[in-house]
């Protein structure tokens, strides 16, 4: 399992989950394990290896430390500031196999208690994006842990699923020679015209413009369909073939469809963890900006200074890209008459909330409770576009499966292995990389050793 930090990870699982980067797991040595981490051991790899085995893409998964909910214990809330490696800020239901974001601890949104309130109420809603429970927690959905990702669930660790992100619209555990014909409806070396697309406005120095996301980029005739969808994949473009025709014959432009459109466009189980996540991923940039939660500290406070002349005073949010938020200080009349603060609540997120400023123009002593109040503003293009993030996900495990069957099948010869580990992008003799004939999910084992057979004369 590699640790690094969230943005390398998603540069590592991206090149990885698109083939890009190929890795081989390995088995072999029959001596004591050789140090790999000194240049000695380095170049002296391969005369150890003994197995190669391709990883696959269902065989590494972004995983974090795993939080069972249970009941009559504190959680903490997310915050944007970030949460200490030791907070326990999302759950997993082990009953629904849903992972849930804390988003409020207690009812009054108070700081100072944090750690103080149990959860009895289990998070176990599906239909709703969030939830407030009687004992003051306020839940959101993350995704789900289905099938294809529970092989990752440890003791200690879980999954992190992106659907959206990692959404495969082609069969990825056939041959390249069986997607090349789904691909090329049976003519994958058909010749024709084939036009690119950008995803996102593509910039030409040589011009200096730029090209619209959709608009034909560039053209090539007379080239292989499977290698015109190959460029599009090595360039991260859109494609259109047309078999037998000219640069003519393409659309100047084409409707780029997102990873969220086509899972939406989908016919997959609604209760599957794509179509959970698309609708998340939808209402999230829907919502883009949207203010999570309001949290006050009162434990520097004494109580007269608590005490304000309106009772629930509204806290005006003012941005100069964001709207629709509303927020108040929660207030209670004392055994005097008084008005006395106990804690904030936020009525409505809003939404575009980049740039805000707040003032509680009410009541006098505005200022007392402006430099204890704690905004949590969500990620960047919304909450759920990167449950990755959210989690602060910074490991990948890999789960490999070998049996004895593969091994005999291998032609290896060998059944006591001293030594294993992961190369990236190994080279055979061939001057070939190890699975780059293969699709993201197609398996195969292949043996490193020679074997010889001595014939002793008399």
């Amino acid at each position: 399992m590699a640790s690094i930090n969230t943005d390398n990870l998603e540069q590592f699982y991206e090149r990885f989950s698109r083939g890009q980067d190929k890795y081989a797991f390995f088995l072999g040595g029959v001596s004591e394990k050789t140090d790999y981490e000194s240049s000695k051991g380095n170049r002296e790899t391969w005369q150890d290896v003994s197995l190669l085995y391709h990883v696959r893409k269902n065989d590494a998964k972004p995983v974090v430390r795993r939080i069972n909910y249970v009941r009559k214990r504190s959680y903490d809330p997310w915050r944007s500031t970030g949460n200490a490696s030791g907070e326990n800020y999302y759950v997993y239901n082990e009953i629904n196999n849903f992972v849930y974001l804390c988003v409020s601890s207690n009812s009054l949104n108070r700081i100072d208690l944090f750690g103080t309130n149990n959860s009895t109420y289990t998070p176990s809603f599906t239909s709703e994006i969030e939830k407030t429970y009687p004992d003051g927690y306020r839940w959101r959905k993350l995704y789900k842990i289905d099938s294809s990702s529970r092989k990752f669930l440890t003791d200690n660790l879980m999954p992190v699923n992106d659907a959206v992100l990692d959404y495969e619209e082609y069969p990825t555990a056939i041959s390249l020679e069986g997607l090349a014909n789904i691909i090329c409806t049976g003519a994958p070396g058909a010749s024709g015209a084939c036009g690119l697309y950008p995803r996102k406005k593509e910039y030409d120095p040589s011009s200096s413009t730029y090209t619209s996301s959709g608009s034909l980029w560039d053209t090539f005739v007379d080239v292989h369909c499977w290698r015109c969808y190959e460029l599009s994949q090595r360039l991260n473009m859109e494609y259109r073939f047309i078999a037998g025709g000219e640069a003519a014959d393409l659309p100047s432009s084409i409707t780029i469809k997102s990873n969220l459109t086509k899972i939406q466009e989908s016919q997959l189980n609604p209760n599957s963890n794509e179509k959970i996540q698309a609708e998340l991923t939808s209402y999230s940039q829907g919502n883009d900006g949207e203010i999570l939660s309001v949290f006050i500290n009162l434990s520097s406070l004494t109580y007269s200074q608590r005490i304000v002349s309106t009772a629930n005073p509204t806290i005006q949010i003012t941005s100069s890209t964001g709207s629709g938020a509303s927020a108040r200080l929660k207030t209670f009349v004392d055994t005097a008459g008084n008005n006395v603060v106990e804690g904030v609540e936020l009525i409505n997120g809003g939404s575009g909330y980049y740039d805000y400023s707040l003032t509680i123009p009410s009541i006098s002593n505005s200022s007392t409770f402006l430099n204890v109040l704690e905004i949590n503003i969500e990620p960047v293009d919304g909450y759920a576009t990167s449950s990755r993030k959210m989690l602060n996900c910074t490991q990948i495990a890999f789960k490999v499966e070998i049996d004895s069957q593969d091994i005999q099948g291998s032609s290896v010869g060998q059944t006591t292995f001293k030594t294993y580990g992961i190369l990236k992008n190994p080279e055979t003799t061939s001057d070939v990389v190890f699975g780059s004939d293969l699709n993201k999910n197609q398996k195969r084992l292949q043996s490193n050793v020679t074997r010889l057979t001595v014939n002793l004369g008399v």
